[in-house]
């Protein structure tokens, strides 16, 4: 009686303790993340905002942070494309945390992947602007941000 328990007290635990499965893990390392993001001058460290969206009415993409607009692109078109900044028809103007200063792109392209469902997605690369000491470029990414 005595082996018979240890038997079944084996047999049981081996069948509670294995399982039929391997973990799988949903590690999906291409993941993206909802929001605005940018970084100036070739920087590693993303920044983001508290508050981006776009209007659609004045074809503008805003990345504003605690009340503050520190990105504002306008575009000809919120359409899926590529848009050239010429700052005539296509303008970047960047307002840094902590400066009084306009930064102005002077070259470059926004590109919008994506507009469905009141959500814009796209990135942005400025090589160049003017109005900033020390800031010479702005890149950046917008994910879903909700048009307005």
């Amino acid at each position: 009686m005595k082996i018979f328990k240890i038997v079944l007290l084996c047999l049981v635990t081996s069948l509670v303790s294995c399982s039929k499965d391997n973990p799988t893990s949903n590690n999906n390392s291409n993941s993206v993340t909802d929001g605005f993001f940018y970084t100036e001058n070739g920087a590693t460290a993303n920044q983001t905002v508290s508050t981006p969206y776009a209007n659609a009415t004045f074809k503008s993409i805003f990345a504003v942070h605690n009340g503050s607009t520190v990105v504002e692109i306008n575009l000809s078109s919120l359409a899926v494309g590529s848009y050239t900044i010429d700052n005539a028809t296509n303008v970047l103007t960047y307002l840094k945390p902590g400066s009084n200063a306009m930064w102005l792109g002077t070259s470059g392209s926004v590109t919008i992947t994506a507009n469905a469902n009141n959500k814009l997605s796209g990135s942005f690369s400025i090589p160049t602007g003017t109005g900033i000491t020390g800031v010479n470029s702005l890149t950046g990414t917008f994910t879903n941000i909700p048009i307005q």
